[in-house]
């Protein structure tokens, strides 16, 4: 990395692999407020499709049109703008203000904020408050604020060894009144991962999980029970990964995944199968309040960052445009009308012989 002070804050490159990513501070104090975005953009796709050229920005009607021009461009002009304005008025506030900016979000996204986020917990930075300038107005810009969650994630606690009495207490399903280990139960009877990010297990005691990995959790958590249960096992699973599936599929729905990870070829198997009348060519892929395109007719598509799905990913099948027709009451206007002139033709055979 290399430093230099910009502005009152303090610029650190953080460059990993072919990716730039940048890190601003001012101040060392708590709360840190810490700006969030990304530079790069997604491909044009067919640029025949545009009205306007996607790498050059064109005002119309007081909209500004270009790639990037909503995710994300415009946010971390605004994000600089306001904290610039804040530091002028404010140039003895309380607290830190940082900025991240990464050039690896559209892509594999693997050297950009992830990582990091690693160097940060190596350096003992700890983020209070995060923004990230992802598009989110209604009606005019900035009227909306959400707040980033990607659902709940509910976990699967099992801890065994060789005193089976022992270790009642800390499993769900040996417990008299769930005779069937669902979901359900285990969300309702199970431990709970508090705001702070610890688990109250008992006699082991508050035990501090924020920022772990599955398996991180699950070393943490057989250290804790060493200490009061001899030669135990711990099992740790993530188990509310779920993705829907909606459209020309032959079975839509929720579905529950019992992995670790999961194809869009995968989740279409368990759909039984995209239907006659499927758009295979415009997959839409719905995360994060963004809605990917996916063309399963092209070789790329295998080794891009959409094809393995996370959890609470919405995909909707498109039907062919010539097929929608089947939808509307025109395909019954039209049937019955078959049906009429076969029946005045009958009707007028008999009638004329």
């Amino acid at each position: 990395t290399n430093d230099e002070h910009h502005d009152e804050f303090e610029l650190t490159g953080i460059n990993l692999e072919d990716v730039k990513n940048i890190w601003l501070r001012k101040g060392f104090d708590s709360p840190l407020l810490v700006f969030a975005g990304h530079t790069d953009v997604v491909p044009p796709g067919n640029i025949d499709e545009w009205d306007t050229k996607p790498f050059e920005p064109k005002v119309k009607n007081n909209i500004l049109y270009g790639r990037g021009a909503s995710d994300m461009k415009s946010s971390i002009s605004a994000m600089i703008s306001a904290a610039q304005k804040f530091v002028e008025n404010n140039p003895n506030h309380k607290g830190s203000i940082g900025f991240l900016l990464t050039s690896d979000e559209e892509g594999p996204a693997k050297y950009g904020t992830q990582k990091v986020i690693e160097k940060f917990k190596k350096d003992n930075i700890e983020i209070d408050y995060c923004i990230v300038g992802e598009p989110t107005s209604s009606e005019k810009f900035g009227d909306t604020i959400k707040n980033g969650r990607r659902g709940s994630l509910t976990g699967h606690l099992k801890i065994i060894g060789i005193q089976e009495e022992s270790f009642d207490i800390f499993n769900v399903e040996n417990n008299a009144n769930n005779s069937q280990t669902t979901s359900a139960n285990l969300f309702l009877n199970g431990f709970t991962i508090d705001s702070k990010g610890d688990i109250e297990i008992p006699t082991l005691g508050k035990i501090p999980l924020k920022g772990l990995t599955v398996e991180e959790a699950k070393d943490k958590i057989l250290t804790r029970a060493n200490d009061f249960l001899i030669n135990s096992t711990v099992i740790v699973k993530h188990i509310n990964f779920e993705i829907t599936i909606l459209g020309e599929v032959n079975r839509p729905g929720t579905y529950t995944v019992y992995k670790d990870n999961i194809s869009i070829l995968e989740a279409l198997g368990l759909s039984g199968d995209l239907s006659d009348y499927a758009n295979r060519k415009k997959i839409k892929l719905i995360r994060d309040n963004k809605i990917l395109y996916i063309d399963l007719t092209e070789i790329e598509t295998l080794y891009s960052q959409n094809f393995v799905l996370k959890s609470d990913d919405v995909i909707y099948v498109e039907p062919l445009r010539n097929v929608k027709l089947r939808s509307s009451n025109a395909q019954i206007y039209i049937s019955a009308i078959s049906s009429i002139a076969l029946i005045a033709n009958i009707v007028f055979n008999i009638l004329n012989p």
